[in-house]
């Protein structure tokens, strides 16, 4: 069953003007979280080949994480002109990470207030900034300014290792002369926002340094949890 949202905001406890709130996750939790983005495979649906990505949809049960049925990601066209329209399948986030996630999850639940057993779609996602010899830029948001057909997003930091850029934006319209927020967001650090009230962007990551591994891990958060309309 579909959790109800509660009145009248997502964020309403915690940020009930702005529509959105920063949060912090401990640094052991993220140590943790780092360990296990060197094998989040490679997005299919980015031919460019800076993007990564895994997916599961949980649920909190008590003092742990149940992961539902996989199935692939469903947006429509009218927020993603990209990838909008279609399923796309990505893996399952793996079981250790997976266990990793709980204390995030909760975070996350709390701050978009969330019903108990509300299921939550989780993304790991890998932007890569070594595409190309000069250190490529790797997008995080190929839509640009956008939503994501949800009531509730989060985005919590894992590590940002050699690069520049990725500033986290949210704004009132789909455009940057609407900027109510802007910030390089450090590891640890959970944005979560009404998706309903807002738009959100994050802009190009840059390699600082050539011949080293440059990228900016994240998990994302998604309530309702952006199921196939068949699944």
């Amino acid at each position: 069953m579909t959790a109800t949202l509660p009145a009248p905001s997502v964020v309403s406890a915690l940020c009930p003007d702005d529509g959105y709130t920063l949060l912090r996750t401990p640094s052991r939790t993220v140590a943790r979280l780092r360990g296990h983005f060197a094998s989040v495979p490679a997005d299919p649906y980015v031919p460019e080949g800076f993007r990564y990505k895994s997916i599961a949809r949980v649920r909190l049960h008590r003092d742990r994480l149940v992961a539902g049925p996989h199935a692939g990601l469903h947006q429509s066209t009218d927020v993603n002109p990209t990838h909008g329209g279609y399923v796309r399948d990505y893996p399952a986030i793996p079981a250790g990470l997976l266990a990793e996630l709980t204390g995030p999850v909760r975070l996350f639940h709390a701050a978009a207030g969330l019903a108990p057993g509300a299921e939550v779609l989780v993304q790991a996602q890998r932007i890569s900034a070594c595409a190309g010899p000069d250190g490529d830029a790797g997008q995080p948001a190929v839509e640009g300014f956008h939503q994501d057909d949800v009531d509730a997003v989060g985005i919590l930091v894992v590590d940002r290792v050699n690069v520049r850029g990725g500033v986290s934006m949210l704004s009132t319209g789909p455009g940057v002369e609407e900027v109510a927020f802007a910030g390089l967001l450090e590891p640890g650090r959970m944005l979560v926002l009404d998706d309903r009230r807002l738009w959100h962007y994050t802009s190009s990551v840059r390699r600082v340094r050539a011949g080293v591994p440059a990228y900016r891990d994240v998990i994302l958060f998604g309530w309702p949890s952006s199921r196939p309309p068949s699944s």
